[in-house]
């Protein structure tokens, strides 16, 4: 590791630097591959869970639940079961908006599905346990929050 380090300032004032086989060898090797698989699972399992729930979520609200299949058609969905009006996905992609309208998205449907506040915040932090709830959980859908955002 020692070597790696000092060779990545053998050309001082060089924009390139070509890193070795040796040298890719011994910084791939700082981690273990299975961390790397399990990794890869994991995100995938989520990924899985998350559009199940979504599903559900979807079918609650009397849409289809294919729709979560298609990229930006189901960011107008969401918006639309949550808001009444799917347009408002739009707001996402102002610059400094697009890091409140997902939190306020997801605090606003737990409201939808009658839940509370709180629920939401549980939403926005853990959002796989706060979807799987809402998708399988008692609640139903009351309908959309009629607000700015």
């Amino acid at each position: 590791m020692n070597g790696l380090l000092n060779s990545m300032y053998r050309y001082p004032g060089s924009s390139t630097y070509k890193m070795s086989a040796e040298e890719l060898r011994e910084l791939l090797s700082l981690v273990p591959v299975w961390i790397y698989i399990a990794l890869l699972i994991v995100c995938l399992l989520l990924g899985v869970i998350c559009t199940i729930a979504y599903w559900k979520i979807f079918e609650k609200a009397g849409e289809d639940g294919w729709k979560i299949l298609i990229p930006l058609y189901n960011s107008y969905i969401i918006a639309k079961i949550v808001y009444g009006n799917g347009w408002k996905f739009l707001f996402s992609l102002i610059p400094i908006i697009r890091y409140i309208f997902p939190i306020m998205l997801l605090v606003r449907m737990a409201q939808a599905y009658g839940k509370s506040t709180g629920f939401g915040i549980l939403n926005v932090f853990f959002p796989e346990i706060g979807l799987l709830l809402l998708g399988f959980g008692k609640c139903d859908y009351e309908g959309p929050i009629y607000s700015f955002m």
